[in-house]
């Protein structure tokens, strides 16, 4: 499933806040120490209501220089409201909010780096295999199929003997000798 748009419809924000969007999983920079006066400004960030983020939060940061960088992870799709905190050598401080939205993507599972490529069972033998531990699907909440195909035969599986059960979960009984291919 792709997004053909979005419609973002943001809250009442505080005068002066700058929304920013950006796909999970997708770098985003910007410079804002050309937003405050002064000089030896050192820069913070926080939530807009003063609270230290969260270790959810750990994808945006702020360096001294007031240089945002964020990389929101598949999981931190959402809104966010974050001040940039300007500090000067004598303790002001002045700030800026940030309303950052995070679009959730739809992103394909992938076969996890140590993936079994081969495995041998023999005849007769019970074979299961958890399936959400050989892929990874980055929408985490959206496991909710997970399906054999068989490349050799024009992706209809020609075995009867295994199947994938709603949690992911392949198994079953060799009754024939053979090689079986799934993708």
């Amino acid at each position: 499933i792709q997004n053909i748009f979005e419609i973002l419809v943001v809250p009442e924000l505080p005068e002066g806040t700058e929304v920013i969007s950006v796909n999970e999983n997708k770098s985003y920079e910007q410079d804002f120490s050309g937003k405050f006066a002064g000089e030896g400004l050192i820069f913070s960030l926080a939530n807009q209501d003063g609270s230290q983020l969260a270790s959810s939060e750990d994808w945006i940061s702020v360096d001294e220089d007031g240089k945002l960088s964020a990389t929101p992870s598949f999981t931190a799709s959402g809104e966010y409201l974050f001040d940039i905190i300007a500090t000067d050598s004598s303790g002001n401080e002045d700030s800026a909010s940030i309303y950052f939205v995070v679009a959730n993507v739809n992103t394909k599972p992938y076969a996890v780096e140590d993936a079994p490529t081969d495995i041998y069972i023999e005849l007769g033998q019970d074979f299961s295999l958890n399936g959400r531990d050989v892929f990874v699907n980055p929408n985490e909440s959206d496991y909710n199929r997970m399906e054999l195909h068989d490349p050799q035969h024009g992706d209809r599986p020609t075995y009867k003997w295994l199947s994938v059960d709603e949690e992911g979960v392949i198994s079953g009984t060799p009754s024939e000798l053979g090689t079986t291919a799934m993708r």
